[in-house]
Order: structure tokens, then sequence, then C-alpha cells
């Protein structure tokens, strides 16, 4: 949207770190399991 002009980066990068935010927020929450390639060799 800021390469049409709708948007100022000014307001673009604050949406961003919040929806990062979010999104991480999100996968530390979820009870997904640890990748194969994650865990560790015994």
């Amino acid at each position: 949207m800021r390469q049409t002009g709708k948007i100022n980066i000014d307001l673009e990068v604050p949406i961003l770190v919040i929806v990062l935010g979010v999104l991480m927020l999100i996968s530390q929450l979820s009870k997904l399991p640890l990748a194969d390639a994650l865990k560790e060799k015994e």
C-alpha cells in the first residue's frame, strides 16, 4: 500500500511491529508440536 501512496512509512512500521508481536504471542501460546529438525538428538 505504501507503493501506491495510500499509507505512509510512519504508519506502516508501527503496524508491522504490532502484527509481528501478535504473531509471536500466538506462536508462544499455541500448543503446536516442536518440529523434528529442532528437537535435540539423544
